[in-house]
């Protein structure tokens, strides 16, 4: 020590220095490399168990497409299966073998598991059995998935070639670390199952068993290491493999090899694996899953494993750079500490004057600040007046055809009269021609002559007479002709007279303003060009298939301005039968077409609100539970661990609550519920909810979101339906763009206005399109593709809000939707809630213990309610048969009746009725749950009765209100 305080400050200054940097190097480098070591087997080990996830996912993806398939034809094979039809069964399973190539195995079967038909042979007849499968979907009436063993026996069944095909050679080592089997082929498969019941109204007839062979069927193992380079995927039955990715030493699949002894040890148990494992003489970070039957047994497995070779090259590696690091250090820590004794008064200097200078507030030392970018009957009133309308057209062409012939007989007559005059006039001839050759005996045959002339001025009176009436009935023709053209100009429809070649004769008045030509511009020209806009006859044209029509016919066409007409041609013939002009009867019926499109989607969507009615009482019971129970929990444990996962699952469970009431807003109008939210979280877990299918479809989401953006009074889930529905929109625009897109996200504030932007890459939508974007059930998509239906609900949601949405657009460069909304400050409300809260707060202060009586089938709400009635310090007497309640209350009194609506054997509203009976008193004290006020037979009795009712699912603490404010008013 004193050797070294007698040196030179050069060398205290070096030796302290490399003490201070190169001790503290060397620890670093030695905790560096077992820190990276211990993550990066953490990070292998926590990879291989995700891929193991996603494997079970990958697993069963060709069961819920065999099962959703079978579903969508159990009405079809219905009927076979009554008729017992072998032959229409196969050809049915024949044609979805195209489908879907890869199910190995078809058959239907009847109620007794008597095959009727089999894909793979003629076989029938024989009873099925599949380790009970088929028993426990014919009971249920449900479809079922399970994995099960198809031993050879029923393998043969099918056919001898499908059994072969499916045995696996075994290929044993006889190491003592190897599973162990006495067998040496593996001839049973271990095959994925569907079996679908077929229902015949409220019976089940039989069933559609469905299997995908897993033996040699490299579809998932593959699929896996697709998405997951480099890891290994193995199926196995009973410890041997059947399918997988991990090679032999030939490059072959190790289809036949065993699994550890160990391992297959744990996984008999029912138990998974997690750890290092030996195969095939290498070691492997790996995860197994026991694969197990309908009945829980333990049949096989599924693992995911990564090579342990891996992990110890980068060890290697890291250890490699770790000590290269450490020399470098050293090395520049002896530069350093040289270049600091020798300029040691510099640096000190420098480092004073940087001191006093930051001490006297220059910042120009430290960093500069860095940006984050986020981002009513109309439809009786339609059929009605169609039905007018044609009604008025049949009177009206009833009228012309009788117009037609009374004008065709009053010119019969005309003629008649004109073939008399014209032998009048002959007569009249001969006698002037007599009078003349006998002049010279005028004198004699002077009586004759005078005769004559009498008999003359007699019949020039009767020509005359003859004249007049033919004026007459020309008057009467012209004012027919007239009143005929009146009714032809009148018809708001085109009429056409054409020749044989549809060149027009005549037009009426309504197809000129439509088109708004002249009739000097129309006359002479062909129908096929000015109407259908077609050069040459269309192929439709009766004309292109010969001109001979004796009957009416009835078409419809297709413009080429996408307009629809509905075309009637009248053949007009001669006597004798010839066509010698076409009458041309032309509706156009685009609009009549386009609100039928529309019924029928809207007549869709009442169906499907029936539908949510039924889902939305079946979920909101099991919901009612779990909110319930979740907050008596939480109220009462003091675990702080226990409340933060009861916290999420009551988040999760108001999560489906509200998706639940979202759904039925489709059927229903939804009341708006306002909470003060900041906009920029409902557009971060909108995108959270697309996020995993935009990067599928290689679509990057980029968020702008403005800092410091204020909170406001929205219903948030109504606003996130809004984004979501855009955002959607925005995804099948690049989709159908056929290119790597991206969608861009902004939201600012300004002004008291919060403005949010989306804009994408996709193929836009053109400029006469953007004023119809909003209108209900417009879509440009394929049929079955779009309902045109979300943006006009975007539309309603922020209108009811107070804003505007709008969009600008340019093709194939991409549209932006602009979403404006005003800041609402919370203080507009909070006065009522405190009053709220404050009446709410209220406790019925009763003189003796109240006794509520609940009547619920469901137990756990039962016993849910139980508790917070006597929490309440209440009486609660439970009861899960409405028929045991009447009885009940036939001999005790309540103080309040609490009872469910939707009930078997005895539901809430005969409970009701029979109590109003029996127990009048009670009436005013009977209350609902319920969790279906969308169907309106329960809406039209609550409203009816005037009861009071909660709607399901609800909490604790509302139960509680409810009650108190129930006794407050009796």
């Amino acid at each position: 020590m004193e050797k070294l305080l007698n040196t030179s400050l050069r060398t205290k200054l070096i030796l302290s220095f490399l003490v201070v940097v190169i001790f503290p190097l060397i620890v670093l480098a030695i905790v560096s490399e077992r820190l990276i070591s211990k993550n990066v087997h953490e990070e292998i080990v926590r990879t291989t168990k995700q891929s193991l996830d996603a494997a079970w996912i990958q697993y069963y993806v060709r069961a819920d497409q065999m099962k959703f398939g079978m579903l969508q034809v159990t009405e079809i094979v219905e009927n076979a299966i009554l008729r017992n039809d072998k032959n229409s069964l196969r050809d049915m399973m024949r044609f979805w073998k195209s489908k879907r190539p890869y199910v190995d195995i078809w058959m239907v079967v009847d109620k007794d598991r008597r095959v009727i038909a089999r894909l793979n042979s003629d076989n029938s007849g024989d009873t099925i059995n599949i380790n009970g499968l088929i028993e426990k979907a014919l009971i249920s009436g449900e479809a079922v998935i399970s994995t099960e063993i198809i031993s050879n026996e029923q393998l043969l069944k099918e056919s001898e070639a499908l059994a072969n095909e499916v045995a696996i050679p075994i290929n044993t080592k006889d190491t003592e670390v190897e599973y162990k089997t006495d067998s040496t082929i593996e001839s049973d498969a271990l095959m994925l199952t569907v079996v679908v019941p077929v229902m015949d109204q409220n019976s089940v007839i039989g069933a559609i068993i469905t299997g995908d062979i897993l033996n040699k069927d490299n579809f998932v193992p593959d699929t896996i290491t697709k998405k997951i380079p480099g890891s290994i995927v193995t199926i196995s039955k009973n410890g041997v493999t059947i399918t997988t990715t991990m090679p032999t030493h030939g490059g072959k699949r190790a289809i036949g090899t065993l699994l550890p002894r160990d391992v297959t040890t744990i996984l008999n148990k029912g138990e998974g694996f997690r750890g290092d494992v030996n195969i095939m003489e290498d070691t492997y970070i790996a995860a197994f899953d026991p694969i197990r039957d309908n009945k829980g047994n333990t049949i096989g497995s599924l693992f995911v494993g990564v090579q342990e070779s891996r992990f110890t090259a980068l060890h290697n590696e890291n250890r490699k750079n770790i000590l290269i690091v450490t020399i470098l250090g050293t090395i520049m820590a002896i530069m350093i500490a040289l270049l600091a004794t020798s300029r040691i008064t510099n640096p000190l200097k420098l480092l004073v004057k940087r001191a006093k200078d930051f001490a006297n507030g220059n910042m120009d030392v430290s960093v500069p600040d860095h940006l984050t970018k986020y981002t009513k009957d109309e439809v009786s009133v339609l059929a009605r007046s169609f039905n007018e309308m044609i009604s008025d057209i049949k009177d009206r062409n009833k009228d012309r055809e009788n117009y037609l012939l009374e004008l065709e007989k009053k010119s019969k007559e005309l003629s008649t009269l004109n073939e008399k005059m014209q032998a009048t006039n002959q007569e009249l001839e001969v006698s002037l021609e007599e009078a003349q050759s006998q002049q010279e005996e005028l004198q004699s045959a002077n009586e004759e002559l005078t005769i004559l002339n009498e008999e003359l001025e007699k019949k020039t009176n009767e020509l005359f007479d003859a004249n007049m009436k033919i004026v007459e009935e020309e008057s009467e023709l012209r004012g027919m002709r007239d009143k005929l053209k009146l009714i032809y100009d009148g018809i708001r429809d085109y009429i056409f007279l054409l020749d044989p070649s549809c060149t027009i004769l005549e037009v009426n008045r309504s197809f000129l303003e439509a088109y708004d030509m002249k009739e000097k511009d129309v006359i002479g020209k062909k129908c096929y060009d000015l109407v259908y806009g077609c050069k040459d006859i269309i192929n439709e044209c009766d004309i292109s298939k010969g001109t001979d029509i004796t009957m009416p016919r009835r078409d419809r066409v297709i413009t080429p301005d996408n307009k629809t007409l509905e075309r009637y041609v009248f053949p007009v013939t001669d006597a004798k039968g010839n066509l010698i002009n076409r009458i041309e009867y032309i509706r156009d019926i685009t609009v009549e077409s386009m609100l039928r499109e529309q019924l029928i989607q809207a007549e869709k969507l009442s169906s499907l609100g029936e539908i949510l009615s039924g889902v939305a009482h079946e979920l909101n019971n099991p919901l009612t539970g779990v909110i319930g129970y979740c907050e008596l929990i939480y109220e009462t444990t003091k675990d702080e661990e226990l409340k933060t996962q009861l916290g999420k699952i009551n988040n999760a469970a108001m999560r489906c609550k509200k998706i639940i009431e979202n759904l039925l807003s489709f059927a229903r109008q939804h009341k708006i519920e306002k909470q003060f939210c900041n906009i920029n979280e409902i557009i971060k877990h909108t995108v959270e909810l697309k996020s995993y299918q935009l990067t599928v479809d290689n679509i990057e989401v980029e968020m702008d979101l403005g800092d410091k953006m204020p909170y406001t009074m929205i219903d948030p889930y109504m606003i996130q339906q809004v984004f979501l529905n855009i955002i959607n929109n925005a995804h099948h625009a690049i989709l159908e763009n056929k290119r790597n897109g991206k969608i861009t996200v902004m939201s600012k504030h300004s002004n008291g206005i919060m403005k949010v932007s989306f804009s994408d890459t996709g193929i836009g939508i053109p400029e006469a399109n953007l004023k119809k974007i909003f209108e209900p059930f417009y879509t440009t998509r394929d049929i079955g593709k779009g309902t045109g239906l979300g943006l006009s609900v975007s539309y309603g949601i922020i209108k009811e809000h107070g804003g505007e949405i709008y969009a600008i657009s340019r093709p194939e460069e991409g549209s932006t939707f602009f979403i404006e909304l005003p800041v609402v400050e919370q203080k507009a409300i909070i006065k009522d809630e405190v009053i709220k809260t404050e009446s709410e707060g209220k406790v019925f202060n009763g003189g003796k213990k109240k006794r509520i009586l609940v009547v619920d089938d469901e137990g756990d709400i039962l016993d849910l309610l139980k508790s917070i009635i006597s929490e309440m310090g209440y009486e609660a007497e439970i009861i899960s048969d409405a028929r045991f309640a009447v009885e009940k209350i036939m001999s005790n009194d309540f103080d309040l009746i609490i009872t469910d609506i939707r009930m078997p054997q005895l539901d809430g509203k005969d409970f009701y009725y029979i109590l109003a009976d029996i127990r009048p008193d009670l009436k005013n004290r009977v209350v609902f749950t319920t969790g279906d006020v969308i169907s309106t037979d329960t809406g039209n009795f609550l409203k009816e009765t005037d009861c009071r009712y909660l709607e399901k699912p609800f909490t604790p603490s509302e139960v509680k209100r409810f009650i108190k404010e129930v006794f407050s008013q009796l």
